[in-house]
């Protein structure tokens, strides 16, 4: 039976989609921040670049975004959304044709939330949440579909979705991936603790088969762009020859890799599409340590007496990205009944926080 567990904690919600208790498929929601996928701009084009078959423009949160075609400087050109910013670069804009006339950049309309897309990829599913207050952030569509229950996340659910902020994964038959993921690309290495008593045609065999639990790992973590993969021990000779078995393995994902090959070297190489930013990237932003640490505030002081307060201390950058993030604010506010007071602290690192 196919359900989508939903766990809500201030600002952000851990989306997944299980299979007879299986994890299918994972998002996260961040309602105060979204990532933008999907949304529809009126966008003022302030630099064509033609060599590159588009122009860079302005959206209303004054973000710079990129939009393919050509415009000349000044232009108003509604556009939609098609890759969420992230790596690094500001988001892709396919244009629209619309009647829509703007004097000023403006956002027409919102995209699909994390959930809206979750729901609509599996009709069928009965949505989970333990949090009331998160039945009015829904869509009414999705209301009806609804199911309050004590805990969305069961402990083995938690230790499913924990499993995808690692870099090593365990696949079967003894086998493991690392990923180490960049800007321009992710690479995955596959390692065999078997290699050693392995033929050259058991190990072309034993990469094959777990293909299909790598492929759902990758779709997991929504690792995109450019994927390079290091198999277990078949020689670089062999490798293309393994192509044909990892294309079959993704093609479920609703993504559609593509660009399927084998670099001289014997990598395998595929490009998943961009669109909202990957898990690893959430995961390790100012907003998402802050959130994480919001989290952490919250559970701290569920066993703590009502008077006693604390005060967030972290980085100038986790601090700046909470206070742009009003709606988690909000939620902590509700939960501990006061303001939660945010400093920043000089000397912290980047990714640093406590509290006191």
């Amino acid at each position: 039976m196919m359900k989508i567990a939903v766990d809500w904690s201030p600002g952000e919600a851990r989306i997944a989609a299980l299979l007879d208790g299986v994890l299918v498929d994972f998002s996260l929601w961040r309602p105060g921040k979204p990532d933008g996928f999907g949304d529809i701009h009126c966008v003022r084009i302030i630099r064509p670049v033609p060599i590159m078959k588009g122009a860079f423009g302005r959206i209303l949160s004054g973000e710079d975004v990129f939009v393919t075609g050509i415009f000349p400087e000044g232009a108003s050109v509604t556009a939609r959304v098609t890759r969420a910013a992230q790596g690094g670069k500001g988001a892709r804009l396919q244009p629209l044709q619309s009647d829509a006339i703007c004097d000023a950049p403006t956002c027409l309309q919102q995209g699909p939330s994390p959930l809206e897309e979750m729901a609509a990829r599996y009709p069928e599913a009965r949505i989970l949440i333990d949090t009331p207050s998160l039945a009015a952030r829904l869509s009414s569509d999705l209301r009806p579909r609804l199911e309050r229950v004590a805990c969305a996340f069961d402990e083995d659910i938690k230790d499913q979705c924990s499993a995808l902020t690692h870099e090593d994964i365990a696949l079967p038959d003894n086998m493991s991936a690392h990923v180490t993921p960049s800007a321009a690309l992710c690479a995955i290495d596959l390692d065999d603790a078997d290699t050693a008593a392995a033929s050259a045609r058991s190990q072309f065999d034993r990469n094959v088969a777990i293909f299909p639990t790598l492929a759902r790992e990758i779709r997991l973590r929504n690792i995109n762009g450019v994927i390079l993969i290091d198999p277990a021990g078949v020689p670089t000779r062999k490798r293309a020859a393994l192509i044909p078995f990892l294309q079959d393995a993704f093609r479920d994902d609703p993504l559609k890799p593509h660009d399927f090959g084998a670099t001289p070297s014997g990598l395998l190489e595929l490009t998943r599409p961009r669109r909202r930013p990957p898990l690893h990237e959430l995961l390790s932003s100012p907003h998402g340590i802050g959130l994480a640490a919001l989290r952490q505030v919250v559970r701290t002081l569920s066993g703590m007496p009502t008077h006693h307060k604390l005060c967030l201390k972290a980085s100038f950058a986790i601090i700046d990205a909470l206070q742009k993030d009003v709606a988690a604010l909000e939620d902590v506010s509700r939960i501990l009944g006061y303001e939660l007071p945010l400093m920043a602290i000089p000397d912290y690192p980047p990714a640093h926080w406590s509290f006191s």
